[in-house]
């Protein structure tokens, strides 16, 4: 680039004619020999950077070569993941399930047998209490025939007195 602006910056002495301005022949040649070495480096500037290309291309092409062989090794990992993820995620239900089998069900016929135990012991609250009743009522007969002996015992006992006392 260097040399390009440095052609750009050729001055040419120039020489007038009848027919217009002319440059030198000195002049004109430097400048082409300028020019010539220009194109030269120019040339060698592309050469460097095709060379530079190339080089970047071949590490492009090696990290390139690396990366689809990892993509290659994801894609069969996935695939397999793939392929094992079902079964292995039926294997874990059918582990949860056993374990629900195992731990639950047991604990849901434990709350079935006491509802079960609920209900009797409720019909065995509702028979106590009908004993109670039943109890209270021959409480209360037991005191009339008490009472009912008590009095049959005046009458017996005040009858007899008065045989004796007439006797």
């Amino acid at each position: 680039m260097g040399a390009i602006m440095a052609i750009e910056e050729l001055p040419l002495k120039r020489i007038r004619t009848d027919a217009g301005d002319v440059a030198e022949y000195s002049s004109f040649r430097d400048a082409m020999n300028a020019l010539s070495l220009a194109i030269t480096d120019l040339r060698d500037a592309f050469q460097a950077l095709d060379r530079k290309v190339v080089s970047d291309l071949n590490v492009l092409d090696g990290e390139i070569a690396e990366v689809k062989r990892h993509v290659s090794e994801l894609r069969e990992a996935v695939e397999e993941i793939a392929e094992r993820a079902p079964a292995s995620i039926e294997e874990k239900i059918e582990e949860i399930g056993k374990i629900v089998e195992e731990k639950v069900v047991p604990i849901l016929e434990a709350v079935e047998d006491l509802k079960s135990v609920r209900e009797e012991l409720s019909q065995a609250l509702r028979l106590v209490r009908l004993l109670n009743l039943r109890v209270e009522h021959l409480e209360a007969r037991m005191v009339n025939v008490e009472e009912e002996i008590k009095r049959l015992r005046v009458l017996v006992l005040g009858s007899s007195e008065v045989r004796l006392v007439g006797r």
